[in-house]
């Protein structure tokens, strides 16, 4: 009786993160090639992140239960909540990977930084040139990285991070130390007697080949086991098999594959426009569907001479680039046009005029105590009190009023 009275949101964080319950999700189909930046609550599938569907924005996972996920694209940074049984193999990322509340997970991955927090039973594959910290987690295992996995080289390029500095996964900063409250042990280092290489096939049938740098790969024992995983983009993962032992795995070559480069499957898209520089002569979009932010020139825009505010829909043709997606083609579908601002005078104006019935009004300099209809202030006119002909309305402006009644009658103008 005493949960009828806490609303469903709550109770629904309470039940997942302070109870051992687990939340159930329905299965759906077994290969998901996600374009967006937020992967969450999913059950027993593969997912991948194709490259040029990140880059250098942050990466949200949260709420799998027994996936497979491959991140083929370098990553600003990525923070992995409420996972239990799941397998992550990341792209090389430029800033910090955050994993939280997981449970007997595996993680390949490069970072700058690496921080756990509250996690149980998981096992990591680290390059991090900086000390990893582990916070109120108990029996994570780190290890030294060993996945070769597709363009590996040209998305640390990309990335900016140098594999070359020394590998830090072994001096971890524990926060925990010597507290009896978290179950010991907090920190293992098991011993790596495998290099798993992932190959992937994309949707045309191109196979690249996983790859590793030598300077990772020097870290590992020559005479080591290498474990081929066949990636589909199609029908998802296959089962390991042994490929051999001695021999590191070696970058795809440019005959097999055409240009040596996975190209990202962005093609056409709609959005809106959130911001243009005129000085500048370039300008940025985000994507509707996926929140991508693509840059582009003001070269690239049609209808040409095109007036580019906020928030203005526009369709865009966007590849993949070294600093980002950028767009080769961005077309105007719905301008927003910015309102015309009129002065108080002219809008006083137009009420008085609009006031005044057009039969019954008298002219415009017309006296009505005199018959002759002089108008006050003309030669010939005799009397001395001034003639106000129309009467405004209090809440208009005065001036407005007088300026209408100093405008020439047709009479006068005749």
């Amino acid at each position: 009786s005493f949960f009828r009275f806490i609303p469903f949101p709550f109770l629904h964080i309470f039940l997942t993160r302070y109870t051992c319950c687990t939340p159930t999700m329905p299965p759906s189909s077994a290969v998901v090639s996600s374009s967006k930046l937020c992967v969450s609550n999913l059950n027993g599938q593969t997912v991948f992140q194709l490259p040029g569907t990140v880059q250098r924005n942050q990466l949200q996972i949260e709420n799998l239960v027994d996936c497979l996920v491959y991140v083929l694209d370098w990553c600003g940074s990525v923070v992995v909540d409420d996972c239990v049984r799941c397998t992550f193999v990341f792209g090389p990322v430029g800033g910090s990977l955050m994993i939280r509340d997981s449970s007997s997970c595996k993680l390949s991955v490069l970072c700058q930084q690496f921080r756990t927090r509250g996690c149980k039973e998981c096992t990591v594959f680290l390059y991090c040139p900086t000390e990893p910290v582990v916070e109120t987690s108990t029996k994570m295992g780190f290890c030294v990285y060993n996945a070769a996995i597709p363009r590996a080289s040209s998305l640390i390029e990309q990335c900016g991070l140098d594999v070359a500095q020394p590998n830090k996964y072994n001096k971890v900063h524990d926060f925990n130390k010597g507290d009896e409250s978290v179950p010991a042990p907090h920190v293992t280092f098991p011993a790596v007697d495998v290099l798993e290489r992932h190959d992937f096939t994309d949707a045309t049938g191109v196979v690249f080949e996983g790859e590793i740098p030598s300077s990772l790969r020097s870290a590992l024992p020559e005479e080591i086991l290498i474990n081929c995983v066949k990636l589909d983009q199609i029908s998802g993962c296959q089962a390991s098999s042994s490929a051999g032992a001695g021999k590191a795995p070696e970058p795809p070559s440019t005959e097999a594959t055409g240009s040596g480069e996975l190209q990202p499957p962005l093609g056409t898209m709609r959005g809106r426009v959130k911001w243009f520089s005129r000085r500048r002569q370039c300008g940025q979009c985000v994507a509707a569907e996926t929140g991508l932010g693509v840059f582009f020139f003001s070269r690239v825009v049609e209808p040409r001479n095109s007036q580019l505010l906020p928030d203005t829909e526009v369709e865009m043709d966007v590849t993949p680039s070294t600093k980002g997606p950028q767009a080769t083609r961005v077309q105007v579908l719905a301008p927003v046009k910015r309102p015309r601002r009129k002065g108080p005078g002219m809008l006083a104006e137009a009420s008085v005029d609009a006031s005044l019935p057009s039969s019954s009004a008298p002219s415009v300099n017309e006296d009505p105590a005199q018959p002759g209809g002089n108008s006050a202030g003309l030669p010939g006119n005799s009397s001395s009190s001034p003639a106000h002909p129309r009467q405004h309305h209090p809440s208009q402006p005065r001036q407005a009023a007088q300026q209408v009644a100093t405008r020439p009658s047709p009479q006068q103008a005749a």
